[in-house]
């Protein structure tokens, strides 16, 4: 945990949305790419909102976000450190 100024800890809070793989219960499209289908018994990523409602995507869509998301991050932890560093 983060130390604060007054030598308290700061509570982390995540950045990060809730998410899980899960599998479809019902054939439907993918939330991302409707060309993209996904069958009974499928796996797929299920993103929950900030309304708490769920989001169904694909592997290949799932795949691409996660990726995007890392490289995202690890943008930020390189120049937290580059900060930090000064």
């Amino acid at each position: 945990m983060a130390q604060m100024s007054n030598g308290a800890m700061a509570r982390v809070e995540s950045i990060l949305v809730p998410m899980e793989f899960t599998t479809a219960s019902h054939a439907h499209e993918c939330g991302y790419d409707d060309r993209h289908s996904l069958e009974t018994g499928m796996a797929r990523l299920t993103i929950l909102d900030e309304h708490g409602e769920e989001h169904h995507y694909c592997l290949n869509c799932a795949r691409a976000f996660l990726r995007e998301g890392l490289e995202q991050v690890q943008v930020l932890l390189e120049a937290a450190k580059r900060l930090a560093d000064i």
